[in-house]
């Protein structure tokens, strides 16, 4: 049988922003019922990991912002079709409200910065209430009874 996995990586972002690379359909925000439920699942997450593994590694969105050739195709684009089509499925009550969604969750620094610190504030939300390992403990803090585990950035 295989040995039991020390760590997990964890980490998302770029699938989650608007628009999705690749995409021509400006229109579509596939990932934005995740978006925006971003801090949700980021603990679900953990809390399935934690059971599973001593270590968690996050990683935030940060990376996603540095190739320039990205932020010229993306970092500037028109968020009124991305308003549009979140009022024509039901997500957003008006385009003013879209486009501030949209705003919020494009792919640029700010969509990126913005959606790392809603994963540092989950993080924080989730191990407020835990008892974690720090990184070279020795193993000695146990979470349940089971294998210490440590969240580390």
């Amino acid at each position: 049988s295989l040995p039991r996995p020390f760590c997990v990586y964890v980490g998302a972002a770029l699938w989650m922003l608007w628009p999705q690379p690749f995409t021509t359909a400006f229109h579509a925000w596939p990932g934005f019922r995740a978006w925006l439920d971003y801090e949700r699942l980021a603990m679900q997450a953990f809390t399935r990991y934690a059971d599973l593994v001593p270590l968690i590694v996050v990683t935030t969105s940060h990376s996603i912002c540095e190739p320039a050739w990205f932020m010229k195709q993306f970092g500037g684009l028109d968020v009124r079709p991305c308003a549009k089509g979140l009022v024509s499925k039901g997500c957003a009550s008006s385009e003013q409200e879209g486009r501030e969604l949209c705003a919020s969750g494009q792919v640029n620094h700010r969509g990126a910065k913005g959606l790392a610190e809603r994963l540092r504030s989950s993080v924080a939300a989730w191990t407020a209430n835990r008892t974690l390992a720090t990184v070279g403990s020795g193993g000695d803090t146990m979470r349940n009874g089971s294998s210490p585990t440590a969240v580390v950035f």
